[in-house]
């Protein structure tokens, strides 16, 4: 279920609030860098970049820690 701080976010673009609604469906552990996310989305890497950056600063949403990253480097879901 995705809540409604992420789906009626004033501040975040609609392509941020889909990536943001795709991370928290993510399985545990799965990888979530740009290159994979990328890999999965039309938009492209600079487009889903932006979106991860906007959706990775908004007040309502952390980073998971740097042991829960993937071993390429990127993002992975908590």
């Amino acid at each position: 279920m995705i809540g409604n701080h992420l789906a009626q976010h004033q501040k975040l673009s609609l392509l941020a609030i889909g990536l943001g609604t795709h991370l928290q469906s993510l399985p545990k552990g799965a990888p979530a860098d740009i290159k994979t996310l990328a890999a999965r989305f039309p938009e492209g890497a600079t487009r889903i970049a932006a979106a991860l950056r906007v959706t990775l600063f908004s007040p309502r949403t952390t980073r998971c820690p740097a042991s829960s990253r993937s071993p390429r480097k990127g993002l992975s879901t908590t």
